[in-house]
This record gives C-alpha cells, structure tokens and sequence, in this order.
C-alpha cells in the first residue's frame, strides 16, 4: 500500500483501496443525492476502474447518483 508500505493480500487491497475512495468522496463532499455524474471513459485501465468503483460504491453506500459514462468518437482510426 503506497501511504503506509504495508503489503496486502488481494482482498484487503481491494477492501482499503474501496474505503479510501468512499471516505475522499464523504470528507470532500464531492456528490449530493441526485446528482448526475459524467464518467470519461476512453476504455483504458483507468476509466474502466473508475467507473466500476464509483458503480460500486453509489450502491454499496446509497450514494444516490445517476452515473453516465461518456464517451466521444473523434474520428481517430
């Protein structure tokens, strides 16, 4: 774990990674109920966990948000 150097088995690693997300987003009051939040998603690592994560936690703690994942076509081929 980056902030303390502990080493984790996976399920704890996935158990403190989810805790730290919910408690940035409590401390920070970063949603109310009802708010409609926006997820890039370009379909790399990053934007799918992000996604996952916050799809989990607005269930696991009621959070109440409408989620989208958003994602434009620019043509690149």
């Amino acid at each position: 774990r980056p902030k303390t150097g502990d080493a984790l088995c996976k399920e704890c690693f996935f158990y403190a990674f989810e805790t730290e997300i919910h408690h940035t987003i409590v401390n920070g009051k970063l949603f109310q109920p009802g708010n409609k939040v926006a997820i890039g998603a370009s379909g790399g690592k990053d934007s799918t966990v992000l996604a996952y994560v916050l799809k989990l936690l607005n269930d696991r703690y009621n959070y109440g948000l409408e989620l989208f994942l958003l994602s434009i076509d620019e043509g690149i081929t």
